[in-house]
């Protein structure tokens, strides 16, 4: 049975209209890839399992139909308590209002980690499953890609939500104040430590990278609309930015209206030079094949590369998760990968690159039936490619 179009083009199923976002409810077996819609439309006929199928998502009787609408509706309220839509008051940072949700400021950060964990176990126990935004996939990123039907990153939803806050950005970064801000939230606070660390690491790692210079190029791969471009000006005011970002179609395009003094790419012409710094920032991990994106960033590295905002594990294999990125404003969803640690740094011996410094990063969600929680990491790295050359754009 063919569920109708406007739910396979508007509502998320895939390609071969097998699942929803929600795939724990919608799971049927493939089948063939849709045919164009007709000009005319047949006579409706309900298909005879039609009651079967509803019966067996919205329950089977009035009282379990009621049960699970109270049941999303709790789900609702326990999200809430962590990320809203209720606000606690915490303070004023330059004017601004800074916010949190009302349990989340009560928990000391060094339980937020477990905090995580007791919500998703909520979750689990009363089957609230539409409101996990991490869960594993396997081991095969090639079979989570067959069985899951997201839309991915390169939605237009995306660069309008960013473009909706830049303004708002822009303007936090203006004066003395601190730079605890994620351009990712609503921008109700900027001081967020996590995220001040998360900034204040980038900061050390150009004025290392810039050192010497009064010009530096940067590419960002992944960069978004340009937001560390905006970022890099702040902390190097007296240093020159030459930006270059590779991004998806809709977000190049996006910075590139921005910035149209600067370079955005949607395709690999940003390989064919080198750069002062190479920066991936919350990126590596969303390449189905990152061993060779690391590779190429590796080779246009003109003195540093650095990896950060990064999942890893200790001791499982690398395996692939969801990100469920509703809470961020986003309509969409898309996979990532969880990569062993060792394996990663075994990648990066290989391609000959040399670890200057490990760094610290806040961000540690709870990734729903993972075989172990990770752990985000960032890692700068010295390039055998020498500053002239990347100073002359040249490869090795």
């Amino acid at each position: 049975m063919r569920p109708p179009y406007a739910l396979v083009e508007n509502i998320g199923f895939g390609e071969l209209a097998t699942n929803t976002g929600l795939s724990w409810e919608w799971r049927r077996n493939e089948m063939q890839i849709c045919p164009k819609a007709p000009e005319k439309w047949p006579d409706a006929v309900e298909n005879d399992q039609c009651p079967d199928l509803w019966r067996s998502v919205y329950g089977r009787s009035n009282l379990e139909y009621f049960y699970k609408r109270i049941r999303g509706m709790a789900s609702l309220r326990i999200t809430g308590l962590f990320n809203g839509p209720a606000r606690l008051k915490t303070g004023r940072v330059n004017g601004q209002a800074d916010s949190v949700g009302p349990v989340k400021s009560l928990i000391p950060p060094a339980l937020l980690p477990l905090a995580r964990r007791v919500r998703c176990q909520i979750f689990k126990t009363l089957k609230l499953h539409s409101h996990i935004e991490y869960e594993y996939l396997g081991s095969d990123w090639d079979h989570a890609e067959t069985h899951f039907a997201g839309k991915g990153w390169n939605v237009e939803d995306i660069p309008v939500a960013e473009k909706s806050k830049w303004t708002k950005f822009q303007a936090m970064l203006q004066g003395t104040g601190p730079l605890g801000i994620s351009h990712e939230s609503s921008l109700n606070s900027q001081t967020d430590i996590g995220q001040h660390n998360t900034i204040m690491t980038f900061a050390y790692v150009t004025a290392l990278a810039s050192r010497g210079l009064s010009a530096m190029s940067i590419l960002d791969w992944g960069g978004g609309i340009g937001h560390y471009y905006s970022l890099a000006k702040t902390v190097l005011p007296e240093v020159t930015i030459d930006y270059h970002c590779k991004e998806l179609p809709y977000l190049a395009m996006c910075g590139a209206e921005l910035f149209p003094e600067q370079h955005f790419y949607s395709d690999n012409s940003c390989l064919e030079r080198a750069y002062d710094l190479v920066l991936a920032s919350s990126s590596l991990q969303y390449a189905k094949g990152w061993k060779d994106v690391l590779t190429d960033l590796a080779r246009v590295s003109g003195g540093y590369l650095f990896i950060t905002r990064t999942p890893l594990v200790e001791t499982a294999k690398s395996f692939v998760f969801v990100q469920r990125a509703y809470t961020f404003g986003y309509n969409t969803e898309y996979l990532a990968w969880c990569l062993n640690r060792s394996a990663f740094l075994a990648e990066t011996q290989k391609l000959g690159l040399t670890l200057i410094r490990e760094f610290l990063v806040s961000e540690q969600p709870y990734i729903f039936r993972a075989p172990e929680q990770c752990i985000y990491r960032g890692f700068l790295f010295r390039s055998p490619i020498n500053r002239e050359a990347a100073s002359e754009g040249g490869l090795r």
